[in-house]
């Protein structure tokens, strides 16, 4: 069948919970827990697997189901989560607890909801028992928290670095907003590139020093390179149905979002200034930049921005974004589907907020989309409160909701249109 049945759902549920009640907050991570549940399951079915542990305790779990020729799947979240304080919380954070609807516990919306749903549909397409028409793969990864080095680094350099031309569901979307009394559902379609930057005085100290610092910062921070209007945020905007130039009464939420499309932004990390004669005052920044820009492009811009300052600046890493295909057969079987288990929504492309482990497969041009689709119950502004805050949680209808768009879309993707005949 292409839909889940009852017994599906259960077991994914009890899956979900024995993840939440894992305690991985990253730090330290102790993701191994976790992949050991995932390998035991996968070794129940027979399903081929294997563990990357860089360091010990520090593990992710890649899974595949083998097929033939077309562009392979990525099913990709990960494993770790933030810190939670459970003495602020009125369910503990790793208990997993069902109560008022919902599941409660840290990592139900980052990004725990997101392995769950995607392993229920890997085991039932596994449990199926067809061949598909591409190879599917499942990787749950850890160290996504603090910059995935020990996580989708590792696993973009020792598995995954043929990945070309693939399709990924990750993580940053499927969250509902409302505009204009209709619906709409997020998806992630592209990363803005990071700059960080560090300014410094070029040697000047004490007061001098200061105002050298605090020229470059006033001339930093007013970088704005007006509108981009192509790729994802064109997508954006006709999808909406609204102008760059949109001011209308809208909720902080979708203002937001209009302006991060648009426009790159910065973010001061640190300032450093003690007032000795010793000492040498200084910045850290990061700038989130459209797609497109280049490293070169970005070391020019900010040449110009400091002309004629005494301001010295250096950039010490950059990351380019990616956006990927908005004309999609996947973004096209993830929206009809969402409206056939009953969310009459349209996508609605977006850049993620932040970094993903979809970057290193993104820049390497697969097409790389995040979708952890759920119901109106928990739409963007509930979410942006939960996500790393006090009593996280997810509804039941929610995660079952995903559960199921997600399973139908994987099949109606791998399977071969002749084998799904007489299928409902």
């Amino acid at each position: 069948m292409l839909d889940l049945g009852k017994d599906e759902l259960e077991e994914a549920k009890a899956n979900f919970r024995s993840l939440i009640r894992i305690d991985t907050s990253n730090p330290p991570g102790n993701e191994k827990e976790a992949v050991e549940l995932l390998s035991g399951i996968f070794a129940k079915r027979g399903i081929e697997y294997s563990i990357h542990e860089p360091v010990p305790g520090r593990a992710s779990i890649v899974a595949r189901i083998p097929g033939n020729g077309e562009a392979p799947i990525l099913l990709l979240s990960h494993l770790d989560v933030v810190p939670a304080d459970a003495s602020l919380w009125k369910h503990p954070p790793f208990s997993a607890d069902e109560a008022e609807g919902s599941i409660w516990g840290r990592g139900t919306l980052d990004t725990k909801q997101l392995t769950a749903m995607q392993l229920a549909a890997f085991l039932h397409l596994h449990d199926l028992g067809r061949k598909p028409n591409r190879e599917v793969i499942f990787a749950a990864t850890a160290d996504e928290e603090t910059g995935s080095r020990l996580g989708m680094e590792h696993l973009s350099r020792n598995r995954f670095s043929t990945m070309t031309g693939s399709l990924c569901i990750s993580e940053g979307g499927g969250f509902p907003i409302r505009f204009c009394d209709r619906a709409f559902i997020l998806c992630t379609a592209g990363e803005k590139g990071i700059c960080r930057v560090r300014l410094s005085t070029g040697g000047a100290k004490g007061p001098e020093g200061l105002g050298i610092l605090a020229d470059g910062l006033r001339r930093l921070l007013a970088w704005d390179f007006g509108s981009n209007l192509e790729g994802t945020a064109r997508g954006f905007l006709d999808r909406l149905g609204i102008s760059a130039d949109f001011s209308g009464d809208v909720d902080d939420g979708l203002r937001g979002l209009h302006r991060y499309m648009l426009h790159d932004s910065v973010f001061v990390d640190s300032l450093r200034y003690v007032a000795t004669i010793d000492e040498y005052p200084a910045a850290e920044l990061e700038f989130r930049t459209d797609p497109s820009m280049t490293e070169s492009a970005a070391r020019a811009a900010l040449a110009s921005l400091l002309r004629g300052s005494s301001a010295v600046f250096e950039i010490s890493a950059f990351e380019q974004g990616f956006e990927s295909d908005l004309d999609s057969p996947l973004l096209r079987s993830l929206e009809k589907n969402c409206k056939h288990y009953g969310l009459d929504a349209m996508l609605l492309p977006i850049f993620a907020l932040g970094k993903t482990d979809g970057r290193y497969l993104g820049r390497d041009h697969s097409s790389v989309y995040g979708f952890s689709p759920v119901l109106l119950d928990d739409d963007f502004p509930k979410v942006l409160k939960r996500v790393h805050g006090i009593d996280e949680r997810i509804s039941l209808d929610s995660f079952f909701f995903g559960c199921k768009v997600i399973s139908r879309s994987i099949m109606e993707l791998s399977i071969p249109i002749s084998t799904t005949r007489g299928i409902p």
